[in-house]
């Protein structure tokens, strides 16, 4: 198993809360760059891991898979003109509501491997199984949404992690992801700040992205 660890010391929790309207996709454009398309328009990428669009090339090329923080599909081979459809399926901005902020977290991504090696090798051999993930964040305040109703119901939030945003404005380099908290330990020695600090698991592919 390789794993690939990630930390840093600034972020912020969203929700999508059970009032949001997720929008509609019809015949959206993407850009395409040889067996992966981004979905063009920079506010509709967002998508819902519940309720994935459709990506349909032109060429006849298959889906592999969808990463639901930025709006891309990656395909069987090359692709020609992409375009995306779904219902109620990506989260305009306003309406993924900001419940807390980040003081600290990381993250840890990890590739299983199977063992196929036989006798007489020198050398092993595996064969690669699925990705996935797993973190923390720890906060001074996470909003009027109780995270432990949100574990109860299996929620999904939305993480933005920043590896460097010098001027603490949320435009600087960050990790993407979608997760659910599966662990809750509020402490505060005294004299300090009570801190929640959470643990969860990511949810789908996440993403980089670089400062603006």
């Amino acid at each position: 198993m390789a794993a690939t660890p990630q930390h840093g010391k600034h972020g912020a929790v969203y929700r999508v809360r059970p009032s949001s309207v997720a929008g509609d996709l019809t015949a959206e454009a993407c850009t395409e760059s040889g067996a992966v398309a981004q979905i063009t328009d920079a506010s509709k990428r967002v998508l819902d891991p519940n309720n994935p669009p459709v990506f349909t090339d032109a060429g006849g090329e298959t889906v592999l898979a969808i990463n639901y923080t930025n709006g891309t599909a990656y395909f069987t081979g090359n692709v020609g003109v992409v375009t995306v459809t779904g219902t109620s399926c990506y989260f305009p901005t306003a309406q993924i509501t900001k419940v807390g902020y980040v003081t600290d977290w990381s993250f840890t991504t990890n590739l299983d491997m199977a063992d196929v090696s036989h006798m007489g090798e020198e050398w092993k051999e595996s064969i690669v199984g699925q990705a996935g993930g797993e973190g923390s964040v720890s906060s001074f305040f996470l909003g009027d949404q109780g995270f432990t109703e949100g574990m109860a119901s299996s929620s999904k939030f939305f993480l933005e992690l920043f590896t460097y945003d010098p001027d603490q404005d949320q435009t600087g380099d960050h990790f993407r992801v979608w997760c659910i908290f599966n662990g809750e330990d509020i402490s505060g020695a005294v004299g300090d700040v009570v801190k929640d600090n959470l643990t969860f698991t990511i949810d789908g592919i996440p993403s980089f992205v670089p400062a603006t």
